[in-house]
Order: C-alpha cells, then sequence, then structure tokens
C-alpha cells in the first residue's frame, strides 16, 4: 500500500467510504414524496409502539435518519396514505391500522391535549377519525396516548402496547427518511478527510 501513487491511493479511499456508506443505508422500499423531498416506507411488522419508535430511528436511506412518520400538512397525508399505507393494507377499513409518530406527554390533558411529534415538530395538523381521539372510551388497558393512522387514512389515539391484530392494533408502522445525513456516514466521510490529509502532508515531506 505504501507504494501506490498518491492518486491511485485517493481512489481507493474515496472508493472504499462510498461502498461503506452505501452497504449500511442500502434499501429499495421507501418512495419519495416530492413535496418534501423525503421518504417513506411502511414496514409490516407487528410492534408496540415504542419498539416500533426504536426500530424506525435505527433505520438508514440514502444516508437519510429514520423515524416514524409525522404527517404536517394535507398533501402529506394524502401521499403517505395513498402512495405509502392504502396500498399495504388488507382492507381499508378501521380494523387494520400502522404507527405514527406522535405520542402525548405523560400528564397531557385528556383525550386531546399535548400532542407531540417525536422529531420535535410542531403539531399543526390533525386528521383525527370522528370521536378521536377518545383515550380508549370502553378500555382498561391503559392511556391511549400513543398515534396509528386507520386503514381509511383517519387517525386514531391507541395503547402504546396494542398492536398485531385488527381490531385491537397496529398491524405494522410508518417509517420516514428526512434529510438530516445520517452519524456514521458523516463520520465515514469525515474519517476519509482525514486519510486524505495525511496523504497529502506525507507527500510534502517526500
Amino acid at each position: 500500500m505504501k507504494n501506490l501513487p498518491e492518486s491511485k491511493l485517493r481512489k481507493l479511499i474515496i472508493v472504499a467510504i462510498c461502498a461503506k456508506a452505501i452497504a449500511v443505508t442500502s434499501s429499495a422500499s421507501p418512495i419519495l414524496f416530492p413535496g418534501n423531498g423525503h421518504y417513506y416506507e411502511f414496514i409490516n411488522v407487528s410492534l408496540s409502539w415504542d419498539s416500533a419508535n426504536t426500530a424506525a430511528q435505527q433505520q438508514t436511506y440514502l444516508g437519510l435518519a429514520g423515524h416514524l412518520t409525522t404527517v404536517t400538512t394535507v398533501a402529506e397525508q394524502s401521499f403517505v396514505y395513498t402512495q405509502i399505507y392504502q396500498p399495504n393494507v388488507p382492507a381499508t377499513t378501521d380494523a387494520y391500522a400502522a404507527w405514527l409518530g406522535g405520542y402525548q406527554p405523560a400528564n397531557s390533558a385528556e383525550p386531546a391535549g399535548g400532542w407531540t411529534w417525536t422529531t420535535g415538530e410542531i403539531w399543526n395538523y390533525e386528521n383525527w377519525g370522528t370521536g378521536e381521539p377518545n383515550d380508549g372510551v370502553g378500555f382498561s388497558l391503559g392511556a391511549e396516548d400513543k398515534l396509528a393512522m386507520w386503514g381509511t387514512g383517519f387517525w386514531n389515539d391507541f395503547v402504546a402496547t396494542s398492536f398485531g391484530a385488527p381490531s385491537v392494533g397496529p398491524i405494522g408502522y410508518l417509517v420516514e427518511f428526512n434529510v438530516v445525513p445520517e452519524p456514521s456516514i458523516v463520520t465515514l466521510i469525515g474519517l476519509g478527510a482525514v486519510a486524505l490529509t495525511i496523504v497529502a502532508r506525507r507527500n510534502e515531506r517526500l
């Protein structure tokens, strides 16, 4: 390696960085919403809201960080439902739902107080179903303080541990990949820059 020309060494470093970046973010499923430049994907795996939230944050796509989907405009709601979720729903009824990134912090006024997004975005849009949120009227499993999208596209508040069966809880979760670079990719690029600097300084001494 030490006998390689500088130009070839530079190319090898860049190729290695790019190959690693592609390997850790490879995916073919997410779909782009031109309205905000974000990608979205439905994951058909039954998890509690907390587990789905963790799983979403561990995903990346094209160097973009994943999180449970946040819906802040009518256009985004329409896209996420018609392009991402509806094609994967067994029936467009209230028998199926998918987790979104909305939740109520502890001690929020029930049923509609304090709703927020996991990303910290402003809660300025809602698409609740008729009579929702209702904080689990008729249920005894705990507070319904997590957000999901029904098969009809409307929102419902759910108990965080409800999942896995029609009419009981979400059958999956919706992931959004935003424009914030995945930290591991930033680190790789930084390491590559350091390596190139070292090579340049070594050549200056020769």
